[in-house]
């Protein structure tokens, strides 16, 4: 408590202090009862549950005024204490999946890259094959046969550039 505050005010915060101190230990006794007005009857004492119940703000029960009710809930607990809000920052973000899960998930992945690449030699292999019919049938073509429905065929090479020539342009006014 503050000990350079007008007695008016320091009245207040000891009243407010003591009305604090009521509402955490009332808490504690609803939730050690098993009677909880404002939690689910069965949750576990906590600084949490606690804090929760009396309908104070979370840090409040780490404040040095209520020392001893959160040294309570720590002995109610069994001696696993809660960490304050500033532990819990200061400590790393615990990993939600485990070691295992994620050898899995790599191994999953590495069956998909895989399973790709097959997919991607399979692909090649066919271009290949469909590149060499087309070159057979581009030499048919110099060759004299026919191919398709008229006389001559309209395929391209994919390396070479077509160059348009102003037969193969359309005008507007011819479409």
């Amino acid at each position: 408590m503050e000990k350079n505050l007008p007695d008016g005010l320091l009245s207040h915060q000891r009243e407010s202090i003591d009305a604090t101190r009521a509402k955490l230990l009332e808490a504690l006794k609803r939730l050690k009862d098993g009677f909880p007005q404002r939690v689910k009857p069965g949750t576990p004492v906590s600084a949490t549950s606690v804090t929760k119940e009396a309908k104070v703000s979370y840090p409040t029960i780490y404040g040095p005024h209520y020392a001893d009710i959160l040294e309570e809930v720590r002995r109610i607990r069994g001696g696993k204490a809660e960490k304050s809000p500033e532990e819990k920052r200061k400590e790393p973000p615990k990993s939600r999946r485990t070691e295992k899960e994620l050898r899995k998930i790599i191994e999953e992945y590495r069956k998909d890259k895989e399973n790709l690449a097959r997919i991607c030699h399979r692909q090649e292999f066919e271009i290949k094959n469909l590149q060499r019919r087309l070159a057979s049938l581009e030499g048919r073509k110099g060759g004299g046969a026919s191919v398709g429905r008229g006389s001559g065929t309209n395929v391209v090479p994919l390396d070479a550039k077509r160059k348009t020539s102003s037969t193969d342009a359309v005008s507007p006014a011819n479409r």
